[in-house]
């Protein structure tokens, strides 16, 4: 897609440039607005033209006061004010205000001009992109990574603010020289997107099948189009391919197969194809590689060991398909980039502890020498010590043989309590000894006495002959005649309270977290690992209703999970917990609202006595709840 920072490359004089050009670039063309050389737009004269986009025209301007100084203004292009365009061209304004760091280019000021065009000004950078000026000064490796530092920590500032580029790529980072020292920063954030805050009073959607951002260096949350998806770690998939093009002088993917296709032909490379590993990249270019190695002051086999291993596992991790194991922010990045240059283990790295231990050695290279002579020395005392641990390992097992035959004359004279205590009408001391024994020696005799002292008023049988041994859930029916189990095993199996006798027995293929039965005893939801929600008849076993499908079952992807399901007090509705709550109409099986905010899994849900607010309990991080106020039914 066209984009606003398309640059014209040249020089200027001026400090804080944001886009740049020499005099060669500035044109003499006039806007068909009327806005051109010679014109003024507030306190602005303008120049020339610098560059033009998709919606924005892009002019070189003198501003004389407060301060004389060169700028780049922004104009949105004439009948290219529709409400989609200006509210990107707002949140482009609104978003270069909120940044202020040395490796992004600063805002001046903002306007409308006399024909009512939105424009702002900003820094006028002379600078080139950051692969140009790599190649151009054939910049080594080491120095390339050093540059490429300066680029995370502005990025790392943008996030801080609450905003993502969602168009990083090396056009968008021009790299200046300043007092000898290179200076990259980042332009356009015509596509930033605002993390925490509202960028502009409008709203901009996405187009139908428009993709924001640019292929080469897409995230597959861009390139599958959703919004939701989208969060600072598409920055870091971008960053990595940037990296992965600075170190290689190739892109991860190639730019004609994306772009030759259709738009699910480029979605699928993107989300689905994992790029070659740089060193594999680069040895297949032939003898293209050799000027790839020279731009780095080095040789095509120096190049492509130095990028074996652990040089393209930075960039590798940063371009992952899961964002949850890409690096997490530009500054753990920016952190794995300056380990690598000071020798230190990587975050990307294999958690092996012999990588760390080579990774020790190499940096410690005089100490570890020191410490192996330590260790030659307690080696000789170990021998020594050898015999001594011998001889009390003897001593500590007489001990321990001794304590065993004590713990075993314990529970034998605890069997012989209990059982008196049992005779002589003690039920309670009885229980309380038998409690006390260890499990390890439990035996019939412990089975007996426990059996001859419950005290419960009916024990129901029958379960573990179907093989099922762990239940999960169990509920009373309204009237207290029935009791329903789940398991483990996928079944569900029904008592009748006053014979004892097992009624129901049908199973759901999955593993059931958890079985409700609605106020009329009629129905039963069971929610399983897989995520499937399902209805049956309490009395035949009979599937009435899918309100969701599962996974396969048994699958242990915790965030599809249904770890809880609850019939509301007048049986219209049913709420389920898992990642997310979701209520359900039980008549119609349509899921009428998802509620969000949980960061942990929800492990129970219930409903208020009347109908109106559910309360939740989340798993993991304790206390945690929430309660939602639900329309009455």
């Amino acid at each position: 897609m066209a984009s606003d920072e398309e640059i014209i490359n040249g020089q200027s004089d001026k400090k804080k440039p944001f886009f740049s050009a020499s005099s060669d670039d500035v044109t003499g063309s006039y806007s068909s607005s009327g806005e051109g050389p010679g014109a003024s737009v507030g306190p602005y004269k303008l120049l020339g033209t610098l560059g033009e986009g998709g919606f924005g025209i892009v002019y070189l301007a003198e501003e004389r006061k407060p301060i004389k100084r060169r700028i780049a203004l922004k104009i949105i292009k004439p009948g290219m004010d529709s409400k989609e365009v200006l509210a990107r061209f707002e949140a482009e304004r609104q978003a270069l205000a909120l940044l202020d760091h040395p490796n992004i280019a600063h805002i001046f000021g903002a306007g409308i001009t006399k024909t009512g065009r939105p424009y702002f000004a900003m820094e006028y950078v002379k600078g080139v992109p950051i692969t140009e000026h790599c190649d151009h000064h054939k910049l080594s490796i080491e120095e390339r990574l050093k540059l490429f530092l300066a680029v995370c920590k502005g990025i790392q500032h943008a996030h801080q603010k609450g905003i993502i580029h969602r168009d990083i790529k090396p056009s968008n980072i021009l790299v200046s020289v300043e007092d000898e020292q290179r200076l990259p920063k980042l332009i356009d954030f015509g596509v930033a997107k605002a993390m925490s805050q509202t960028l502009t009073d409008r709203t901009l959607y996405t187009a139908a099948g428009q993709v924001i951002g640019t292929p080469e260096y897409m995230s597959p949350e861009q390139a599958e189009m959703s919004a939701e998806g989208i969060d600072t770690r598409s920055d870091i998939y971008s960053l990595g391919a940037v990296l992965y093009e600075l170190l290689t002088g190739v892109l991860p993917f190639d730019p004609e197969r994306l772009r030759r296709g259709s738009v699910d032909a480029m979605r699928h490379v993107i989300c689905e194809e994992e790029p070659k590993t740089p060193s594999t990249h680069l040895t297949s270019l032939g003898e293209a590689a050799k000027k790839i190695a020279q731009n780095r002051q080095t040789d095509r086999i120096s190049l492509t060991r130095c990028l074996h291993r652990e040089l393209e596992w930075i960039p590798l991790m940063a371009m992952r398909k899961d964002r949850s194991r890409r690096y997490q922010s530009a500054s753990e990045l920016a952190q794995d980039i300056q380990n690598y240059l000071d020798g230190a283990p990587l975050i990307a790295g294999p958690e092996s502890v012999m990588y760390k231990a080579r990774k020790f050695v190499r940096r410690h290279a005089g100490t570890v020498a020191a410490a192996t002579a330590i260790v030659v020395l307690l080696i000789v005392g170990l021998i020594v010590s050898t015999a001594l641990y011998v001889q009390a390992e003897q001593a500590r097992k007489i001990a321990s043989e001794r304590a065993e035959s004590l713990r075993r004359s314990n529970y034998g004279n605890s069997i012989e309590l209990a059982q008196s205590a049992r005779r002589d009408g003690r039920a309670e001391q009885a229980t309380r000894l038998l409690t006390q024994c260890p499990m390890d020696l439990r035996g019939w005799e412990w089975d007996w006495l426990s059996y001859i002292s419950d005290e419960s008023e009916v024990t129901l049988g029958g379960w573990p002959k179907y093989g099922l041994k762990e239940i999960t859930s169990i509920v009373l029916s309204p009237d207290g005649k029935r009791v329903f189990a789940a398991g483990v095993k996928g079944a569900i199996q029904a008592w009748d309270l006053e014979s004892g006798a097992d009624d129901v027995l049908f199973w759901v293929n999955d593993w059931i977290e958890s079985v409700d039965i609605d106020p009329t005893g009629s129905r039963l939801v069971t929610g399983t690992l897989g995520g499937a929600i399902q209805l049956w008849d309490a009395n035949t076993g009979e599937q009435l209703t899918i309100l969701q499908k599962g996974n396969k079952p048994y699958s242990w992807d915790l965030t599809k999970t249904v770890c809880s399901v609850t019939w509301s007090p007048n049986g219209r509705r049913i709420v389920s917990g898992g990642k997310t709550i979701q209520v359900w109409d039980s008549t119609t099986g349509e899921r009428l609202m998802i509620l969000r905010g949980h960061t942990d899994t929800v492990r129970d849900v219930a409903f208020r006595p009347d109908g109106t607010r559910i309360v939740s309990e989340v798993l993991i991080r304790l206390p945690r709840s929430g309660m939602h106020r639900l329309a009455k039914n």
